[in-house]
């Protein structure tokens, strides 16, 4: 009896799922703040592209008291590398396929340009807001204005 078509067969069916299953991100573990107003996400567009920000206690022992670190994708990241960051995914945003998605900017007042990115931050209630102020600075001078605040409800 052949066990080649077999095993070809389950091989095929391995890609299948490994190809068509979502990949989860590595979400850090924040405690969101309470939000006594706010609405959940709909997602009218299926096209848009949401990149997830975290802001977390410092894991640094000797960290001042409510201090945090900015992490995407699993790296902590500064001021100047959250910029980089930022450009590095407008311009890929923008560039056309094969090297990009292809998504033209929007034309914003006085005619500037805007990326359509949006990017939901995760923010630890025990954390200072300057953090989340060096984001929202950094998203305008990049320009992203598409910016959620994930919260839970009391």
């Amino acid at each position: 009896m052949e066990l080649t078509p077999m095993i070809d067969c389950v091989f095929l069916l391995i890609m299948f799922f490994i190809l068509t299953t979502q990949i989860t991100v590595n979400i850090e573990e924040v405690t969101l703040p309470f939000a006594l107003e706010g609405q959940p996400e709909k997602r009218e567009n299926t096209d848009a592209v949401m990149l997830i920000m975290n802001v977390r206690k410092s894991q640094a022992d000797d960290a001042p008291p409510r201090s945090g670190e900015v992490v995407y994708q699993g790296k902590v990241l500064n001021t100047k590398t959250l910029r980089t960051m930022l450009d590095e995914e407008v311009a890929y945003d923008a560039a056309p396929p094969p090297r990009g998605r292809g998504r033209a900017k929007e034309v914003g007042p006085n005619n500037v340009q805007l990326s359509q990115l949006e990017i939901l931050i995760r923010y630890d209630k025990h954390v200072k807001s300057e953090y989340l102020r060096t984001i929202f600075e950094q998203c305008q001078k990049a320009g992203v204005y598409k910016l959620k605040l994930a919260t839970t409800q009391p």
